[in-house]
């Protein structure tokens, strides 16, 4: 055995016999003692544990002496902690791994309600096992009908889960399994196993029937199409009868157990029609096409949850995967997806042990050729697809290493939330007491640039909040000042009046509500027409509800009226899509209008082979004068020779034009959100990897403030340190965080890091750290933030030949918070 292999392995070793002592600190596997057991030198041993503590495989706490502990050991004995590579001097591991004071204890529900579809598709189902499995004395026994790799299976356990639930203190009951399949061509073998014999030829004593093993529990006999049509016959008749006898025996034996049966018939097939007709309930399990996008989706991420808790390692699945999963088409239902899944996590694996990737990056390329060929899924499940992916905030839905997720959270299946549940949580956002508004007006504009983050599907759950009359008394008042037809070009700006008006009708029916004291309204003299707009719903309102509207809330509305109805009459940028090819700009600009809709104005040029550049100039021009409204146009285009195509068209139009560049679709769906939500900073939209014109005066400014930053302020405060050196490898670092948490870049945050970070570039190789005061409770809060900042600081490490501490990682990370 190699060396390094015979090291590790003793630190394993020693790791777990300090975890079973139950105290950490202190403890540790160090050089001498090693050298010492293995009879080998002290100076190669010390070699081979750090470059194993480089590695990642150890945790080093410095001190005298160093110790080192097995990191993997440690985190499968501390899930959902962070783990730090080192421990400085000082500092307690044990400090890390204590839980936090609010950790609560959820009840666990039953796995009937666990599963995904259980208050949606399976909702009947799931009734009808839980009256099957709670009838005296024993159950009723059940059919269980659906098509090949539909979870059948699972189903029958869920129940079995169920009724051991029920059970009075904790009673351990079986759950036995028959594969018919086994016993196709043996009737005679079947009733044996099945009834049991009175008296064994080989061991001259009586032998246990299946029967009699599931006493108390559940009998599932899968796939029963597979039975020989006596066997269906014996199992009809025991089960009519409701007792049976051991072959040999005379002595008659009452069933005490539940029968559940499987098939892939229907019902009515005569094949089996003798056993459905001795079972008097029926459960439907739905083809996974029949449940819907939504679940499908669920049952996606909650496999691949699964795989990450069984690889002990972190995935991040890519938002494009999960797109064609939940498209694609499964035959053979839950098993085929299984299949993919696996065989996905599976590559995406080696993947990270071929890279020695501390995370598993699930992509495009890892999923198989009949993924990526299936296209037969509809418009309407695209437009589901993309709802749920509009829930989605980052490039990668992350699962820690025991399937755990913040999106899974949000969407778990295990507490199903009840849409109006949902709705509720969605009007809470945007629900204010104007009673304890100090600035109405502010108030208001925070409002609206709230409602403009809003998707589509918030949007409509929020529609269907809004009282019916609200939504009548004031598109009256819109139609009659002529307002109507500029709002319904901004519907989230009307719905987010109707849902404030709908709330303080729901608090003013609340118990205990009284009418808050009323102060004459100062909107009277600011915006005359929009306060007489207000009074007049206000009134309405009154005589339909009984209601009084105190003065603040008349200024409320006034003042929302009076934001929208400036907010409806700006004017909105142009939009002018230029690509080489025969059809790559009408092909974005046809997707674009397929997936926004909107007041946005948007043409296109397709740059083709047969068009000269003059041409091109030409009909730009033209174009732009005709999508110019006042305010100008912008210009989305892919490359070389039209990256400057702005100032042409600025200088022959007589048009402001700005440009963005490389196109994607992508960056057109956010630039035309970013016009509809009336937002004119579009210089963030742009990929950072490529050169464009809105962001390159800003890169040359980028460059001096760094350089005046390392000048003025990193160089007087650090001793021996290698400024420019380390200033380049954290820009990286830090670039690449900002890329994973999808952060734009600014100088702020470039100073606070580059300059701590500089500082502690210094700290870790004088073998130094700063101590944090409430580390154990911020490592528990933060632990997810934590491993990523560490991951993306491991190209620092490398460079530098050093380990940055749990305590410093703690106060970069406090940066990004």
């Amino acid at each position: 055995m190699p060396q390094n292999q015979a090291i590790q392995n003793i630190v394993k070793k020693i790791t777990r016999q300090i975890l079973e002592s139950g105290s950490l600190d202190g403890k540790g596997a160090d050089a001498n003692t090693l050298s010492i057991d293995l009879k080998s030198d002290r100076a190669n041993v010390s070699r081979i544990l750090n470059s194993l503590w480089k590695d990642g495989a150890l945790i080093k706490c410095q001190g005298k002496p160093t110790l080192f502990l097995d990191r993997k050991v440690i985190t499968q004995h501390y899930p959902g902690y962070f783990i730090p590579q080192t421990v400085a001097k000082g500092e307690k591991l044990s400090s890390l791994l204590q839980p936090s004071e609010n950790e609560g204890q959820a009840e666990p529900a039953t796995s009937l309600e666990l599963l995904t579809g259980a208050n949606a598709s399976l909702k009947e189902a799931i009734i009808s096992a839980k009256a099957a499995v709670a009838y005296p004395p024993h159950g009723l026994h059940a059919l269980l009908h659906g098509s090949i790799g539909v979870g059948k299976g699972r189903f029958a356990y869920c129940m079995y889960l169920y009724k051991k639930n029920a059970c009075a203190d904790g009673e351990q009951i079986p759950f036995v399994t028959i594969s018919c399949h086994n016993f196709s061509q043996n009737p005679k073998l079947f009733s044996q196993q099945l009834l049991g014999l009175a008296r064994d030829v080989l061991s001259n004593k009586a032998r246990r029937g299946f029967l009699d093993a599931a006493k108390g529990g559940l009998l599932f006999l899968d796939e029963i199409e597979y039975l020989a049509p006596a066997s269906l016959d014996l199992l009809a008749s025991i089960l009519t009868k409701n007792s049976y006898n051991r072959i040999g025996d005379t002595q008659t034996r009452q069933i005490q157990c539940m029968v559940a049966a499987s098939t892939t018939r229907q019902r009515d097939d005569e094949s089996i029609r003798v056993l459905v007709e001795s079972l008097p309930v029926a459960i439907h399990i739905p083809d996974l096409e029949e449940r819907g996008i939504y679940e499908k989706t669920e049952l996606i991420l909650k496999m691949f949850a699964e795989e990450a808790h069984t690889i002990r390692l972190p995935v991040k699945l890519s938002r494009d995967v999960l797109s064609v999963m939940a498209a694609m088409r499964y035959d053979k239902n839950i098993t085929q997806l299984a299949g993919e899944v696996k065989s996905a996590c599976s590559r995406a694996y080696l993947d990270s042990l071929t890279n020695r990737y501390q995370t598993v990056y699930i992509h495009l390329y890892h999923l198989s050729r009949e993924l990526l060929a299936f296209h037969g899924c509809s418009r309407e499940q695209k437009d589901s697809i993309r709802h749920i992916l509009e829930e989605v905030p980052d490039k990668y839905i992350e699962l820690d290493q025991h399937g755990n997720s913040k999106y899974m959270e949000h969407r778990n299946p295990s507490r199903p939330v009840p849409e109006s549940e949902s709705r509720r949580s969605l009007a809470h956002r945007l629900e204010m007491d104007t009673e304890s508004i100090e600035n109405i007006y502010q108030s208001v504009i925070d409002h609206i640039s709230n409602l403009s983050s809003f998707t589509d599907t918030e949007l409509y759950q929020i529609k269907r909040d809004i009282y019916p009359i609200v939504l009548q008394i004031v598109v009256a008042q819109l139609q009659k000042r002529g307002r109507f037809e500029g709002s319904k070009k901004h519907i989230h700006l009307l719905y987010g009046i109707l849902l404030h008006i709908t709330n303080f009708l729901k608090r003013s029916d609340a118990p205990g509500q009284a009418a808050k004291s009323s102060m004459p309204a100062a909107s009277r003299e600011i915006f005359p027409d929009e306060y007489q707009m207000a009074s007049e719903i206000m009134e309405s309102l009154s005589q339909i509800y009984g209601c009084c509207f105190s003065g603040r809330e008349v200024d409320y509305l006034a003042s929302y009226f009076a934001v929208f109805t400036n907010w409806i009459s700006t004017v909105n940028l142009g939009l002018l899509v230029i690509c080489h090819g025969e059809s790559i700009a009408s092909d974005l600009v046809s997707q674009a209008m397929k997936t926004i809709y909107g007041d946005y104005i948007i043409d296109y040029i397709n740059y083709s082979a047969s068009m000269c550049l003059e041409e091109c100039l030409k009909l730009a021009a033209a174009k732009a004068k005709k999508l110019n409204r006042g305010s100008g146009i912008l210009i989305l285009t892919d490359m070389e020779p039209l990256t400057t195509i702005n100032e042409y068209v600025s200088r022959q139009a007589g048009v402001d034009a700005s440009i963005l560049y490389p196109v994607t679709l992508p960056l057109l769906l956010d630039t035309i959100r970013q016009i509809l939500s009336n937002r004119s900073d579009f210089s963030l939209l742009a990929p950072s990897k490529e050169p464009h014109s809105i962001r390159s005066e800003n890169i040359s400014a980028q460059e001096a403030f760094i350089q005046n930053l390392v000048d003025k302020v990193i160089g007087k405060t650090t001793v021996f340190l290698d400024t420019t050196k380390a200033v380049n490898v954290l820009e990286k670092c830090l670039k690449a965080t900002l890329l994973e948490l999808q952060l734009p870049y600014s100088n702020e945050i470039a100073a606070k890091y580059l300059c701590h970070c500089c500082n502690m570039l210094e700290r870790a190789i004088r073998g130094e750290s700063w101590n944090y005061s409430r580390l154990s409770q911020f490592t528990n809060e933060h632990y997810e933030l934590m491993n990523l900042i560490e991951h993306k600081l491991e190209y620092a490490e490398n460079i530098f030949g050093i380990k940055i501490p749990a305590s410093e990682i703690a106060y970069i990370t406090e940066i990004f918070l």
